[in-house]
């Protein structure tokens, strides 16, 4: 079995940022069935990827020009994020 390379890591990534946009603009509007924006959001991603990145050599060069960006929102904001949640739960448990 190979080792999961970048493309899959980007399609895990990309499926969850549609899940939470989808949950986010499904609570946002107030809806009970979340579930019928997925279709929607697919129908408005994909002419938006083809505008945006037209071939695979546009989206490798937004890879290289973005490094810090990445290494700030992978890494940094997840770490920052979860120590948060952990001083947090920490204190709740303090107060009940």
């Amino acid at each position: 079995m190979l080792a999961p390379g970048r493309s899959e890591c980007r399609f895990i990534k990309l499926v969850i940022y549609f899940h939470a946009a989808v949950i986010g603009t499904g609570k946002l509007l107030g809806l009970d069935n979340r579930h019928a924006l997925a279709f929607p959001f697919g129908v408005i991603m994909i002419p938006l990827s083809l505008l945006l990145f037209p071939n695979p050599s546009a989206f490798s060069e937004l890879g290289r020009s973005w490094v810090y960006f990445d290494y700030t929102y992978c890494v940094g904001m997840p770490l920052l994020l979860f120590s948060l949640a952990a001083g947090n739960i920490h204190v709740l448990s303090d107060v009940g």
